[in-house]
């Protein structure tokens, strides 16, 4: 069994734990989560640590745009040099095999719901083209797009990052799971430049939130509306919110994206693979 601590793009909060079991090597992404439910861990079938690293590695690459097309361009020269091998036109074509196999490889998540056994297959990457430079073979690159659900996942990652001293704040624990769904509808409003607002039902919640079974709706109400307040007091994500009782509706105004937040979601200031 071995357990590696990566450092890698959520700044020293995910570790990397591969293990074998049969035909299998199962590999966890697992984030140390201890006061926010925020990313579950993920299992990986068939994924070696190389893979992972790669995977990892080309998360380095992201510019503002991919915030708006999920898309990451890597030169096959920076990933030769990562892997330590000389540049040349074989070495370039292990890279493209390389790059294969992680389009290839699917997630596996599993979890429990209840006394239901849930499983998703998941894909890492839902495009990708090579682009070879026969003349000048260190100008080839591969362009890559990141599944929506790693997509979720690292915005859910980040958004702990940068928030962190806030929502250590938050006394009420409904705060801490609402702000993330509120911060990827936020994005969402950037991404397809629609305006910075968003209609929430009490139901939409309500089928999202385990709320105490001896609550009345009021009570879950009022906890929402707290929620609401104590996200707003910090001065993030939220800009307004009003509730409409006759409708049972939340309308939420966001605070627009700004260039800093944009380089905090794709920035990996600690990046370093061990």
């Amino acid at each position: 069994m071995e357990n590696k601590n990566l450092e890698t793009f959520i700044n020293k909060l995910a570790f990397y734990h591969e293990h074998s079991s049969d035909d299998k090597t199962i590999v966890s992404l697992v984030v140390n989560n201890k006061n926010i439910r925020a990313v579950n861990p993920v299992l990986t079938h068939n994924f070696d640590h190389d893979d992972m690293l790669l995977f990892l590695f080309t998360l380095n690459f992201r510019k503002p745009d991919f915030i708006k097309t999920q898309r990451i361009r890597v030169y096959f020269n920076d990933v030769a040099k990562f892997i330590n091998k000389p540049i040349n036109s074989s070495h370039y074509n292990f890279v493209e095999e390389r790059f294969d196999k992680l389009f290839c490889k699917q997630f596996e998540i599993s979890y429990k719901v209840e006394e239901k056994n849930i499983t998703h297959m998941i894909n890492l990457f839902q495009y990708m083209k090579f682009v070879v430079n026969k003349k000048y073979i260190d100008r080839s690159y591969v362009d890559v797009q990141i599944s929506d659900f790693i997509m979720q996942q690292l915005i859910d990652i980040q958004t702990k990052n940068m928030y962190k001293k806030q929502i250590m704040s938050f006394t009420n624990a409904i705060s801490k799971l609402i702000m993330f769904t509120l911060q990827r509808d936020r994005i969402e409003c950037y991404k397809y430049n629609e305006e910075y607002r968003k209609v929430y039902s009490y139901n939409y919640f309500s089928s999202r939130i385990d709320f105490p079974l001896e609550n009345s709706k009021e009570e879950n109400i009022r906890l929402l509306i707290d929620a609401f307040e104590e996200i707003k007091k910090q001065n993030i994500i939220v800009d307004t919110v009003e509730y409409y009782p006759d409708k049972e509706v939340f309308v939420v105004r966001f605070i627009p994206l700004n260039e800093i937040e944009i380089e905090d979601l794709i920035s990996d200031r600690n990046f370093e693979i061990k």
